[in-house]
């Protein structure tokens, strides 16, 4: 088995030769750049204009996977040559940015104080916002960037109005949705919209699962009061709101005295069933329905893990937890 330090090397010396003859010509970079909680390594054309960037890091654990570098090679190779004939088909990214496709995203702040310093953000208990373009949406995934201090002079908004422009952006291009869970692990009994049919939904079943349609980055919907609202007043009671990634919430009914535990299992959770790239907080949120206002329910990120796999009654609201990782 490589190690990773000379898997990438390897990777950076020999994709070429798994290259269309025309791709050859062109240089190869390597340079790091940061993602939610995370700095990875990306690879990419050494030309001007728009390029893609692919992650050697995650190459890597498909090598580990695998155990075969020329599978990886010729994976690796298709990729960059699929990627960047997209980028080329959408022009300049920059370019193309407008105000109509902003959105955003929650991400840890004590572990992205690097990243932060770099782009518009705004802190958010524990957690902050950051915004970025998206360029392409479909099936296969989504085309965006960050927006960073560099380059939103692109569309000369501050803050506050990137923050308007994606909670109204996000409405039309990522919608809200909502699951709900059966008692079992993995069984999902029903989706329903917000609004006037989910009003209308008879259900004994109090946990719900909150994202939006296309699973990525859905964990800001916890900001939405009209979400958190509606579900409150579904439920009748306040919520507790468990931070299940970056993609997605999990949100039950509040109960006092039970916020330690919560949060103690999700620390564990965290620990042992999300990666490191899709991690939001160990902590638990909590939405008050009469005052329609979200507050933090555990004070402190750092929480004792240890006693999270000694609690044996939360066990199948743990399963339902991990289940609804990515």
């Amino acid at each position: 088995m490589l190690s990773y330090g000379i898997f990438k090397d390897m990777l950076v010396d020999q994709i070429k030769e798994y290259m269309p003859k025309e791709y050859q010509i062109y240089p190869l970079e390597v340079r790091k750049y940061e993602k939610a909680n995370i700095v990875v390594d990306g690879l990419s054309f050494g030309i001007p204009g728009p390029t893609p960037c692919i992650r050697i890091n995650d190459a890597y654990e498909t090598y580990r996977e695998c155990e075969s570098m020329e599978t990886v090679l010729k994976s690796v190779a298709v990729q960059m040559v699929e990627e960047y004939e997209k980028v080329c088909k959408m022009g300049n990214i920059i370019d193309n940015a407008v105000k109509e496709n902003v959105l955003m995203k929650l991400i840890n702040t004590n572990m992205n104080q690097e990243l932060l310093a770099h782009c518009p953000h705004r802190e958010v208990m524990d957690l902050s916002v950051v915004y970025y373009w998206v360029f392409a949406m479909d099936e296969e995934g989504m085309a965006t960037a960050l927006i960073t201090n560099e380059n939103v002079g692109k569309i000369h908004a501050t803050e506050e109005e990137l923050f308007e422009l994606a909670t109204q952006n996000a409405k039309r291009l990522m919608p809200t949705t909502v699951h709900e869970l059966g008692a079992f692990l993995g069984l999902f009994i029903s989706d329903f919209p917000l609004g006037e049919d989910f009003a209308s939904v008879k259900s004994d079943y109090e946990m719900l699962v909150v994202s939006n349609e296309q699973g990525v980055n859905g964990a800001v919907t916890m900001l939405d009061d009209e979400v958190l609202h509606t579900i409150a007043e579904h439920f009748g009671n306040n919520l507790h709101i468990l931070p299940s990634s970056i993609h997605e919430i999990i949100v039950i009914k509040a109960e006092e005295g039970h916020e330690k535990e919560l949060s103690e299992m999700v620390a564990d959770i965290n620990q042992k069933e999300v990666s490191l790239g899709d991690r939001l907080s160990d902590n638990v949120y909590f939405y008050d329905r009469l005052k329609r206002e979200l507050t933090m329910a555990t004070g402190s990120p750092e929480i004792n893990r240890s006693k999270a796999s000694q609690q044996e009654d939360r066990e199948p609201a743990k399963m339902l937890i991990a289940h609804s990782r990515r």
